[in-house]
């Protein structure tokens, strides 16, 4: 018996067993499932990471950051999209293919009817590129739905990733609302 896989079926396999070799090697560190060790990360006050002795001799700290979209200049969004001079913006990366993008669009719809002083920017990361190609190579958006709250001026407040509901999203924009 004998068959042939197509690319997308080949990448999808690929992907996969990434995706197992990551957890195999360090996933399963950060999803409780290894036994604490003295070289993991100690938690400190100021939301740093500390690095135990044993590790190689460095004594950095590093901040715990995870996000799914890269940091973009406030000038460079300003430039994409103009209306970030004079008014606080809402951009909803997703997809016509994601589940939880259809599900969130008319929260954000709903939402945004409720905040007219905000832009919402929904941006479709397949369909929009030749519109809004430079917001997505600039954010890099990782996985859809985020949402990322962006002040007068570019600068952005704050993201959220994945499904929201309205009362998630609702104090963001209160707070976009106030500056």
């Amino acid at each position: 018996m004998s068959f042939t896989l197509n690319g997308k079926q080949k990448l999808l396999i690929a992907g996969v067993l990434l995706g197992f070799l990551f957890y195999a090697s360090v996933g399963s560190k950060f999803l409780g499932n290894q036994p604490e060790q003295s070289t993991q990360p100690q938690q400190t006050d100021n939301d740093m990471v500390e690095l135990d002795a044993e590790l190689p001799p460095s004594n950095l700290k590093q901040p715990l950051q995870f996000s799914s979209i890269q940091s973009v200049k406030p000038s460079d969004l300003v430039e994409w999209l103009p209306q970030l001079t004079n008014q606080p913006a809402m951009i909803a990366f997703k997809s016509k293919y994601c589940h939880d993008c259809q599900e969130m669009a008319p929260i954000l719809e709903a939402l945004s009817a409720e905040h007219p002083e905000i832009a919402y920017i929904p941006i479709d990361v397949q369909r929009d590129k030749t519109t809004y190609g430079p917001v997505i190579k600039g954010f890099l958006p990782s996985v859809v739905p985020i949402v990322v709250f962006i002040q007068k001026g570019g600068r952005v407040q704050h993201s959220l990733t994945g499904y929201q509901t309205a009362e998630a999203i609702a104090p963001h924009l209160q707070k976009l609302s106030s500056h």
